[in-house]
């Protein structure tokens, strides 16, 4: 593997981790936030994740070669991540200050449907997962494959508890948006 695919990888990853720092501010104060084990719940193993993806010297099974490396596989890895990492900014900017990194209500928190939520209910948690799909696949090792194996345990164990706290916060209208999306893939079933 090519040192500069190394870095435009990273550099993707970096650029949108610092636009999701500098995103934050905008926020709504929380009215009700999840406890410190429940968020740990899944953060833990979402630590693990970036672990595995970040340190590149995995020994044993881990640091063998899945997928054969070549500029072809390497491209289309990097097209996915940078959509998928392009697909959480959009649903970020849809969410406006209603955004949150832990499940919580804000205060005067409103349902958003609009921009990819009007087809997915956690496009951010899918677009993760896409992102992280297309570095596993960029880079071909056993080490991503676990690590995006993790994350998608990780977000869907997060999902499945915001799920619970939107459920209350909105009630009916909740019931009704459910019925018609998706969790994290459009237009499937």
């Amino acid at each position: 593997m090519q040192d500069w695919a190394v870095e435009l990888q990273g550099a993707v990853w970096l650029a949108w981790f610092l636009f999701y720092r500098f995103a934050t501010r905008s926020a709504l104060p929380d009215e009700e936030r999840e406890s410190a084990w429940s968020r740990a719940s899944y953060i833990v193993p979402m630590l693990g994740t970036v672990a595995l993806f970040v340190w590149l010297g995995w020994p044993g099974w881990l640091g063998q070669r899945l997928i054969p490396w070549g500029l072809a596989i390497y491209w289309a890895g990097t097209a996915l991540t940078i959509a998928g990492l392009g697909l959480t900014t959009w649903a970020r900017a849809a969410l406006g200050a209603n955004w949150s990194g832990t499940v919580s209500v804000k205060a005067g928190h409103q349902l958003v449907r609009t921009g990819p939520y009007r087809w997915i209910r956690h496009p951010m948690y899918g677009g993760v997962l896409v992102a992280l799909l297309g570095t596993a696949l960029a880079f071909g090792l056993a080490h991503d494959v676990a690590g995006l194996l993790i994350a998608v345990l990780a977000l869907t164990y997060k999902l499945r508890i915001e799920e619970r706290w939107m459920a209350r916060a909105f009630g009916n209208d909740y019931a009704a948006y459910r019925a018609a999306t998706q969790a994290l893939v459009p237009f499937l079933f």
